[in-house]
């Protein structure tokens, strides 16, 4: 069973919060990162938080993750709609919304103006070609 671990300070951003960005900042949070996951809808940060806590639970249940663990990586996450907020300082991030090529090429735009050069920028992908 994981206990809760010791936070660190550097911030991870976390852009798209549908089922790979929910997960991929549960993984950051429980690793005792501070995770801003950034949604342009309310209802869908709301839908990440709620699949979080579900998915703890069944880790919970599995022996595979302790309460008191779960309950403090889900307060290292911080939600957010404003990419700006979601970005400050952050040292790495995560990009996960929807398979669109242009859409993922106006991001990654945005975060390049947004970001400093020491930023680390990943992006997550099932069907497009990063080459």
């Amino acid at each position: 069973m994981t206990e809760p671990r010791t936070p660190h300070a550097t911030p991870i951003a976390v852009v798209g919060a549908g089922t790979m960005g929910a997960g991929i900042a549960q993984i950051f949070a429980q690793a005792g990162y501070p995770v801003r996951l950034q949604a342009r809808k309310r209802e869908t940060l709301e839908a990440a938080r709620r699949r979080i806590h579900v998915n703890q639970e069944e880790l919970i249940r599995h022996d595979l993750l302790g309460a008191p663990a779960a309950e403090a990586a889900r307060g290292r996450i911080a939600v957010t709609q404003d990419l700006k907020e979601a970005l400050a300082g952050a040292a790495f991030v995560s990009e996960n919304i929807p398979e669109q090529l242009p859409l993922k090429q106006a991001l990654f735009a945005e975060l390049d103006r947004l970001t400093s050069p020491e930023t680390i920028l990943s992006t997550n992908t099932s069907s497009l070609p990063i080459t």
